[in-house]
């Protein structure tokens, strides 16, 4: 439930901000700059995502681990 509450809450945050400066600059101006600070947020938590998944170790132990699967199926498990 709060889930929904906080897109709500950016939904009418970014009404507003729309609104607001479509009485300076007009509405269909305004709303490509809306769009491009939400495409600018967007981008920079991509780029921090990213940055976090290059940053974890065990992919590759995981990779390994995938690996010997079929051994254990089969009954002949391997220690790590």
């Amino acid at each position: 439930m709060p889930v929904c509450l906080e897109h709500m809450a950016l939904l009418f945050v970014s009404i507003a901000v729309w609104w607001g400066l479509g009485n300076s600059i007009g509405h269909g101006w305004s709303a490509i700059v809306v769009a491009a600070i939400w495409l600018l947020i967007g981008a920079v938590l991509a780029a921090v995502g990213r940055g976090e998944m290059k940053a974890i170790k065990g992919v590759p132990l995981t990779a390994d681990t995938v690996k010997k699967i079929p051994n254990a199926v089969k009954g002949n498990e391997e220690t790590l």
